[in-house]
Formats: structure tokens, sequence, C-alpha cells
């Protein structure tokens, strides 16, 4: 995907054929400037600018794009000031949305009701987190896509933190951890766990499971699932408790959600 700003550092190239100049312009390194040109070479298969004695001299293919660069520029500020304006209430295209299992059953129907309130005409789609979702985001086939974060994903990718949440556990009513007053990891392990299956996440986050090892205790994962419904099940007719995240605030009517009243050291991992 071609970035726009790069048309806005050879316009100031242009004037000052100077990359020195055009960083004192610009308000960037030099390097920054540099770095830049060469990504503009590599755009345009061409030099664009000679460095001689008294600055940069641009090459044949560098005035041509001269003489249309202002045009462009333009037409591209015209399009951004439309995008700026976006209206949802008249957006008649269709929106894709990525999600992890956890957050489609925690907000999926929430999430849905509000986007049909504001955009009633839009077409919507929400699909489940899969491990490409930043080559996804990348090439439009999906336009928003939320997880827990942040992400190391490409600067091309706008990322906007939302409220932090942390984990409680799910248990069935009648469960012997409803009878304490406070409930900390070391109660926890006395019973199995199970748990949401997800993909990359516990190559990129701290799950409840590797935070049971971290205090030194050994889960006994009775079971690890891709449905919340089939996990929900499982504590209905055991004593194992299921972390969930806190944004999930519709749980079954004979599950009970206890939020540890522990420390971050020894309660189960914020994200």
């Amino acid at each position: 995907m071609f970035d726009y700003n790069l048309l806005k550092i050879l316009r100031v190239l242009l004037e000052t054929r100077n990359t020195k100049q055009a960083a004192e312009r610009l308000n960037l390194s030099q390097s920054a400037v540099s770095h830049a040109l060469s990504r503009l070479r590599e755009t345009f298969d061409d030099a664009l600018f000679v460095r001689e004695r008294y600055g940069l001299v641009p090459t044949e293919r560098c005035y041509e794009l001269e003489r249309r660069l202002p045009e462009l520029v333009e037409q591209i500020d015209g399009l951004l000031a439309l995008e700026a304006a976006f209206d949802p209430s008249k957006y008649q295209g269709k929106v894709s949305i990525s999600l992890t299992n956890a957050l489609t059953n925690a907000i999926g129907v929430d999430l849905f009701s509000t986007l049909r309130e504001k955009a009633p005409n839009a077409r919507f789609e929400i699909m489940d987190w899969r491990s490409q979702v930043e080559s996804a985001l990348l090439s439009r086939k999906i336009h928003v896509a939320l997880d827990y974060g942040p992400e190391g994903y490409s600067k091309q990718i706008k990322q906007e933190l939302m409220p932090k949440n942390h984990f409680m556990f799910c248990v069935r009513q009648g469960h012997p951890l409803t009878q304490l007053d406070v409930v900390t990891i070391h109660d926890l392990a006395k019973y199995p766990m199970v748990l949401i299956r997800t993909p990359d996440w516990q190559t990129r986050h701290e799950t409840a499971e590797q935070t049971m090892l971290k205090a030194g205790h050994v889960p006994d994962i009775l079971l690890k699932s891709d449905s919340p419904e089939v996990n929900f099940n499982a504590i209905r007719h055991s004593d194992a408790f299921f972390p969930v995240a806190s944004v999930m605030t519709t749980l079954p009517d004979d599950i009970v959600a206890i939020h540890p009243n522990v420390t971050s050291s020894t309660g189960l991992p914020k994200q």
C-alpha cells in the first residue's frame, strides 16, 4: 500500500533540492527524509534525484512527476476530506469485522446492534479471528479486527486502545469457591479449569494457565475448546472454573462469575 505522505516529502525535495533543508521544513530528521527518498525511488523505479556539488538535480522522470504533483496532491486531499466527512448512516457497503472467539461471545450481539443502529443501510460480516489478520487488514479483506493487545502490527494499520479489562472466572451455582469471601490463585489451583482456544493466543499473551505455573501450581486442564458454550456446559457438570474476560457481561442463568479480590501477582492476568 502506497504511503501518500511520501508525495508531500517529494514536493518539498523538489522545492529545496536538499535533504537537510527538506527535513527542517518538514520537522523530520535528515535520515527520515533520506529513507523516504529511497522508498520513492523504489516505488517509481527511478533515481529521481542525482546528487551534484550544489544539491540534488531531478531526473527527467522526477520533472514529469513535478508537473503532475500539484494536481495529484489536490485530488488526494479532496479524497481525505471526503473520508473525514464520512456519514455511517448513509453508508451502503459491507463492513467486515474479525473477533476472537471470546470477544464474539462477549460483545458480538451488542456490537452488531450498535453498528446496525449507526449504519442501518450497511451489510455486516463478523468472522472468527485468524492468524493472517494483519495481511487481511492491509488488503482490506477485513476492515476492523478486535483482539487483546496491543500487537506489533505494521504502521500502516491504525490501532486504537480500548478500555482495559481483567479476567474473572465462571463456576456453576453452588461451587465451593462461591462460599469464599476472597479467592486467591491458590484456591483456584485446587480445581480443574476449562479454557478457550484462540489462534496464536499463547504465543502473544500471558494466559491464565501460564499465570498458574508462575505461582507454582501445575494447572489441571479439564478441557480446551473453541466454543464458550461447550465450556459453560463443562463447568455445569463439574467443579472446574472457566476464565473469561470481564467484558463478557451476559452469562447463562445457572453460571456464576467471581472476580478475584487479589493483587495482580496472585490473580489472573490483566489485559
